[in-house]
C-alpha cells in the first residue's frame, strides 16, 4: 500500500503546471523563430506552412490546456485540503507533519493515517469538514513511502 508524505502531497500539483507552462512556451519560441523566418523569405512557401502549422499545434495545445485548466484547479484545490488535514492531525496527536502519511493524495472516506507504527482511519462529515480518528491495525504493516527525492 502506498503512502504519501507530506511534502510530496505539497509538491504534487506543482511539477505537472510547470510541465504544461514549458511546453506552452517552447512552442510559442518556435512559432516566433519560424515567422520571422517566414517574413525574411516571403517567396519560400515552407516557412509559410511551418508558421501555419505550429500555429494549429498552439491552438490544439492551448485547448488542451483550456480543458486541463479545471482539472488542475481542483487537483490544486484537493491537494491543498489535504495538506491542511495533515497539518490538522499532526497538531491533534502533537507530531511533526514530516511524520505523517495518507493513504491518498485527497480527502475521501477512506483515508489511512500513518504515524511511526500506528495506523489511523478518518472519519468525515458529509462536507469534509470535521473528522474523527479511529485507530485500526493492518494486516500487512508493509507500506511504500512516496515521497519527493532529497538532494
Amino acid at each position: 500500500m502506498n503512502f504519501y508524505s507530506y511534502a510530496y502531497i505539497v509538491q504534487q500539483g506543482q511539477f505537472n503546471a510547470l510541465m504544461q507552462y514549458g511546453v506552452s512556451f517552447l512552442l510559442l519560441i518556435a512559432l516566433l523563430l519560424v515567422s520571422i523566418q517566414f517574413i525574411r523569405h516571403r517567396l519560400n512557401s515552407r516557412y509559410r506552412d511551418l508558421t501555419i502549422l505550429l500555429s494549429l499545434i498552439i491552438v490544439f495545445v492551448l485547448g488542451i490546456r483550456w480543458s486541463e485548466y479545471d482539472s488542475s484547479l481542483r487537483n490544486s484545490e484537493e491537494s491543498s485540503r489535504m495538506a491542511n488535514f495533515v497539518v490538522t492531525v499532526s497538531q491533534r496527536l502533537g507530531v511533526p507533519k514530516e511524520d505523517i502519511r495518507v493513504s491518498a493524495l485527497h480527502l475521501n472516506e477512506d483515508v489511512i493515517i500513518s504515524v511511526g507504527n500506528r495506523f489511523y482511519r478518518a472519519h468525515f462529515t458529509n462536507n469534509f469538514e470535521a473528522y474523527s480518528l479511529t485507530q485500526v491495525h493492518m494486516i500487512d504493516s508493509q507500506i511504500k513511502v512516496v515521497d519527493i527525492a532529497k538532494e
